[in-house]
């Protein structure tokens, strides 16, 4: 008798993580389902709302009466396009329109759990994690131009607003280059402990090249093969700071492995892979497998859950390059 929901568990306990939209709202309303005992007790849809997101008012009652559960299956799928609810209104707008479908069920200012929903919520407009990255840049500007006193003004206010991400920004990078043996291993289990976010795991399937040209650990391209192809050229950057394992290229062209590329260090790196002999002209379909990954917000708290492996600058057939493994 209790609804299901596909999603990660710990986010759906109790009611009011359901309540605390602001936090990432990430139940795929196509993909709930629940009995007619649920529906009944809880139901039906509020058409006089005056919102759109009825779906989400409803799961706020759903949620006082029983827990969501994960269902480790697909069992739904949408497809975003320009005339779709998500797509007509802003991310700002939708949050907004969510939080004051949540304050319905908030309850009464001598509840609770009224207070605890007003204090998280406060501690969001707060925006403490941002308030502290912009300060934190303020900082790294003020000591490139030599200015130190600048920089602990800054970095300082900073720490206290959010140490986390102050450690992960500064402090994490610096050591995980430079530290060996055990304190290198724990500074690898800080950065790997967490695990996979449902709202990382959704973009494991995505073969293409982001916006910003950083990629996943899975890219598929097609290029164009002139006559005389000799190799295949990949030039791009690494940040192996947030990464805990070792970052390998593995390349393909039209399913047929003709390299792999350890990258040792960060920063940027250009390579050759040697193409078989015979290799005729053509569109060649081009695969990167990366054997490793990370996700910004873990260490940034800056809302990309992204797996991202490395940058690409360019990915192109060459001709006459001196072949470089």
């Amino acid at each position: 008798g209790e609804p299901l929901g596909i999603e990660h568990p710990s986010y759906f306990k109790n009611h009011s993580r359901v309540l605390e939209v602001w936090k990432g709202h990430l139940i795929p309303q196509p993909a709930v389902f629940w009995t007619r005992q649920v529906w009944d007790r809880c139901g039906s849809m509020d058409e006089d709302l005056g919102s759109q997101w009825i779906d989400y008012d409803l799961f706020c009652r759903f949620s006082k009466e029983y827990d969501f559960h994960h269902v480790d299956q697909v069992l739904a799928t949408y497809r975003l396009h320009e005339g779709s609810k998500s797509e007509r209104s802003s991310a700002s707008d939708r949050l907004e329109e969510a939080v004051r479908i949540s304050k319905r069920y908030w309850g009464p200012a001598v509840h609770p759990l009224f207070w605890q929903l007003a204090l998280s919520y406060a501690l969001y407009r707060f925006d403490r994690v941002g308030r502290a990255r912009r300060l934190i840049a303020e900082s790294k500007e003020a000591g490139r131009h030599g200015h130190r006193a600048k920089m602990v003004m800054y970095a300082a206010p900073a720490g206290l607003l959010a140490p986390e991400v102050a450690f992960y920004v500064t402090v994490y990078p610096f050591f995980k280059e430079k530290a060996k043996g055990l304190i290198k291993r724990v500074l690898e289990y800080l950065g790997n402990r967490k695990g996979v976010d449902p709202r990382t795991a959704v973009y494991f399937d995505r073969t293409d090249l982001w916006d910003d040209n950083f990629v996943g650990p899975y890219l598929s391209i097609s290029r164009y093969a002139p006559k005389g192809t000799q190799a295949l050229l990949i030039k791009g950057e690494a940040y192996l700071s947030y990464i805990s394992r070792t970052l390998s290229l593995i390349v393909m062209v039209d399913g047929l492995e003709v390299g792999r590329l350890k990258v040792k260090k960060s920063g940027s790196f250009l390579s050759h892979f040697a193409l078989p002999k015979g290799t005729t002209s053509g569109q060649k379909k081009v695969e990167i497998r990366a054997t490793a990954w990370y996700t910004p917000h873990h260490f940034l708290k800056n809302g990309d859950f992204r797996p991202l492996s490395w940058r690409m600058d360019q990915v192109d057939f060459d001709t006459d390059k001196e072949l470089e493994t």
